[in-house]
């Protein structure tokens, strides 16, 4: 657990910081907007003053002159995914740039500014204190704020240096803005922890959540698992009509083979059996609707249908016999017997839903098709043969694909145990 947290925050860190770079290049393509209407605005009405080489202005000009560069070297370090100082480089900017248009204000004479302390722009320094918050980066906060309230005391310095008593202030002014400030700070630090906490719990939460459904995968199937776990609730219902096949396939003389094995080797050996079957059912997309014992019982359609069950049963119980061939060759180089198996499949319509009381609910299939199925792998006995399919499923799958239907030969009629009438059934060539 302790490591898929570690690989989930790494990832989760490089999504932070993917997001965090795609954020500040709009950012960066604002702040240059800004410093380009600004920079005209500033020239259109300083234009007699700026050819006269009045310093103010020349020193505002140069300033935002210094700003666009800044915001350029910003871009750059962007472009070349140097995140940290990027963004060291913004936010010194963005204070920069609400320092530059208060300047004028506290340059002019003081009939035209009653002090920053009394000038709502300054608020601006405030809004990009707590805007730091949305770089989801502890240290570019920090910075942030320092910066912002760096150039908001130069500016209060400047004005004192300049005008001195001519701006009448008191001790409630300072301590107010030491109140604001402070304020801007927690909002800018509260944003960046809630939203990168945020984040971290979610995908803690999402990381809980697929553990367990993949435990949940491993006592049921995936599929249903997935349904288990999604947002409906899950109560006994009248299920649903569908078109499925099923699949029933059953070791046999298992039980007699077992009872000269000890359990520990009985539960090895069965393992060893499902894991190749299984896998060979999974291969076509089948769900394993339960062990009964040495027994699988699959069923091809549910959740949901695709008109191909029962082409893909078929192919599930050649595979099966096919991989039986290969587990066996496996066993006799440990020494150990053959397994034999006999596999049924048939193919219509069943009721699919939530089976039980609301305690102990289980998702399966019922109807004529899923005896109908589990009659014939117990035909197989009788009959001598590994697999029996329905006449019923060849004909569907033949309608899907001919290649399933290829390598079947008919059986005949069979009888089935509690039916009056007899079945028409094919096998596989060879078993």
């Amino acid at each position: 657990m302790d490591k898929a947290v570690g690989v989930t925050t790494s990832v989760l860190e490089d999504f932070l910081r993917s997001a965090t770079i795609r954020g500040e290049r709009a950012i960066a393509l604002l702040r240059a907007v800004v410093i380009f209407l600004l920079l005209v605005r500033r020239v259109w009405l300083s234009y007699p003053e700026l050819l006269a080489g009045d310093p103010k202005v020349w020193l505002i000009v140069g300033g935002l002159l210094a700003a666009a560069l800044a915001a350029g070297v910003s871009y750059y370090l962007l472009v070349r995914q140097r995140l940290q100082p990027a963004l060291t480089v913004s936010v010194v900017t963005d204070a920069s740039l609400v320092f530059l248009t208060i300047l004028p204000r506290s340059l002019w004479a003081p009939e035209f500014t009653f002090g920053i302390l009394n000038d709502f722009s300054t608020a601006g320094f405030l809004v990009m204190a707590a805007a730091a918050g949305i770089r989801l980066t502890p240290l570019v906060v920090k910075l942030g704020i320092a910066a912002n309230a760096g150039a908001f005391s130069l500016l209060l310095l400047i004005e004192q240096l300049r005008w001195g008593g001519g701006l009448d202030y008191f001790a409630g002014q300072y301590t107010m803005a030491f109140i604001l400030f402070l304020g801007a700070a927690v909002i800018g630090w509260t944003i960046t922890q809630r939203t990168r906490q945020l984040v971290f719990d979610g995908a803690q939460a999402t990381l809980m959540a697929e553990k367990a459904r993949q435990r949940l995968g491993v006592y049921v199937s995936e599929e249903i698992a997935a349904m288990a776990m999604g947002d409906q609730d899950i109560l006994p219902g009248d299920g649903t009509r569908l078109k499925v096949a099923v699949l029933f396939s059953d070791l046999r003389g298992f039980t007699e083979y077992s009872e000269h094995l000890p359990p520990e080797r009985l539960v090895v050996e069965l393992n060893d059996y499902l894991d190749v079957m299984v896998a060979a059912v999974k291969e076509e997309g089948g769900v394993v609707d339960k062990y009964i014992g040495d027994s699988v019982m699959v069923v091809f359609g549910i959740p949901a249908t695709d008109g191909r069950e029962a082409e893909r049963a078929i192919r599930t119980a050649q595979a099966m016999e096919s991989a039986l061939l290969a587990h066996n060759r496996q066993r006799a180089g440990r020494g150990l017997a053959p397994l034999k198996q006999g596999i049924g499949v048939h193919y219509g319509e069943v009721i699919a839903g939530n089976i039980g009381a609301r305690e102990r609910l289980q998702f399966t299939v019922v109807g004529d098709v899923v005896n109908l199925a589990s009659r014939l792998e117990e035909a197989t006995k009788e009959q001598g043969v590994a697999v029996l399919i329905s006449a019923a499923t060849v004909a569907a799958a033949g309608r899907s694909s001919a290649a399933a239907t290829a390598d079947l030969r008919p059986f005949g009629t069979v009888n089935i145990r509690g039916r009056d009438q007899q079945v028409e059934t094919y096998t596989l060539n060879g078993a």
